[in-house]
């Protein structure tokens, strides 16, 4: 049985009061028509194998709903660029813990962990795109007591809440994460010191660990405001091709 909260992602505007159930509805009705089916959808990347072993291809199935008729039940262009992005360069999340933040549908740590992560937390905050989150794992994931795989893990996460005891549960060792990985995530204000507060508490804290990011959807702030967050929590940054920005702590 889930402890998931009812948090949708509209209480990053609203307080969650009753006069802010009219919102809900609203936001349901905008991002997700009850008479929305879900589809599936496939995707596929080539990943070169090492040692001139030539390639393979990285394959998922997903159920989601259109782009731009939902939130995270919907798959954005940043997931699919990010993606690719693990695919042409594996080495950023084999044998390492990974955390994925506003996983959505799921895409990207799924490919992270069909490349080879040592583990991988997917999470979300909204409740139902957990639901669908968790169902897209167990259709693309087999049980690791069956094949000998990593572990994948999709909990709830609300950024900048209840941060150390998810890293309790996680880690009983102090340790944090070497991977936190992001798409389309940064297009809220609001959201935006909480994000980087669950990045700042969650990473690796020795240099190590790296943030990577893809934002193509439109957003109320602009990259400079984003980087500039992330400036003020002491990170710094290269942009690798297609917009993937790669965010370390500065040491």
């Amino acid at each position: 049985m889930s402890n998931d909260v009812p948090w949708r992602e509209h209480h990053i505007h609203h307080d969650g009061s009753e006069a802010d159930e009219g919102a809900d509805d609203f936001h349901l009705q905008l991002f997700a028509p009850p008479d929305d089916p879900f589809r599936t959808f496939e995707y596929s990347f080539p990943v070169t194998l090492a040692d001139g072993g030539g390639t393979s291809a990285v394959e998922c199935r997903l159920r989601g709903q259109e782009e731009h008729t939902s939130t995270g039940l919907a798959l954005w262009s940043g997931s699919l660029m990010l993606a690719r992005h693990l695919a042409d360069h594996p080495d950023l999340v084999r044998g390492r813990r990974v955390l994925e933040l506003g996983a959505g549908m799921g895409l990207c740590g799924i490919v992270a962990h069909k490349l080879g992560c040592r583990d991988a937390s997917l999470t979300d905050g909204d409740a139902k795109v957990l639901d669908n989150l968790r169902y897209n794992v167990r259709t693309n994931v087999p049980p690791a007591s069956s094949h000998g795989g990593s572990p994948i893990s999709c909990p709830q996460l609300i950024w900048g809440q209840g941060l150390d005891e998810f890293m309790s549960q996680r880690f009983h060792g102090g340790e944090r994460y070497d991977v936190i990985m992001a798409s389309d995530v940064g297009y809220m204000t609001k959201s935006l010191d909480p994000l980087w507060r669950t990045i700042d508490r969650c990473l690796e804290a020795t240099g190590g660990g790296i943030f990577i990011y893809v934002g193509e959807c439109s957003s109320q702030d602009s990259v400079e405001h984003f980087l500039n967050v992330a400036r003020r929590f002491k990170f710094t940054w290269t942009v690798m091709p297609d917009e993937v920005y790669i965010f370390r702590r500065k040491m």
